[in-house]
């Protein structure tokens, strides 16, 4: 069954929110730089990612925000702050999320950061599980994929746990540090179930 084809230009970022029960995710802004940088130099996401170094000032996260967003404007992205709806909880936004358009085949590669603090308390599930609705219930997008490192079992744990299938090991596939490492693949259909709709 051929589904509708995703179109960018009908996302609009100024009036975009999602909510869960106990986040807003919301397009980032030059406003969120600070929690862009706490984010992004929490332990583990160097080593996680390949485009974040190990050391990160705020004027290197300004830049990496700032293209973020003008790529947001153009079309090709939507990244996404979790802040939480009752703010005591936790002081400015607890993880960020983002899905890079590949539009001419209907589908997106996801990722996403979670504040070191707020850790193992199930705000990257409810990000995901909501973006993933999103990306297929809203966008209407036909699949998502994901790409993580084999020793990010957090990660492993979490995609599985949101209905993404494993499709493989890319061996040797990046070149981070001075060696080659591999990639586990991901991906999730629009047809596929959604563990947390059962």
């Amino acid at each position: 069954m051929m589904s509708r084809m995703f179109d960018s230009s009908q996302v609009n970022l100024d009036q975009l929110e999602i909510a869960t029960p106990r986040l807003l995710l919301r397009p980032v802004t030059k406003q969120d730089l600070d929690d862009f940088h706490r984010i992004i130099t929490s332990p583990g996401v160097s080593e996680g990612t390949l485009s974040f170094p190990r050391s990160v000032d705020l004027e290197w996260a300004r830049n990496r925000l700032e293209d973020g967003i003008k790529k947001m404007r153009d079309g090709l992205c939507i990244y996404m702050h979790a802040h939480p709806r009752e703010p005591g909880n936790h002081p400015g936004a607890v993880g960020n999320i983002g899905l890079d358009f590949i539009a001419k085949h209907n589908r997106a590669n996801l990722g996403y950061m979670l504040d070191e603090t707020c850790r193992g308390q199930g705000y990257a599930t409810e990000m995901l599980t909501a973006v993933v609705d999103y990306a297929f219930d809203t966008m209407g997008m036909h699949r998502l994929c994901a790409t993580t490192f084999t020793w990010n079992d957090a990660s492993f744990k979490l995609l599985t746990r949101v209905g993404f299938s494993h499709e493989g090991r890319a061996r040797q596939h990046y070149y981070k540090e001075g060696e080659y490492i591999d990639a586990e693949d991901w991906g999730i259909l629009a047809s596929d179930p959604r563990p947390w709709k059962d």
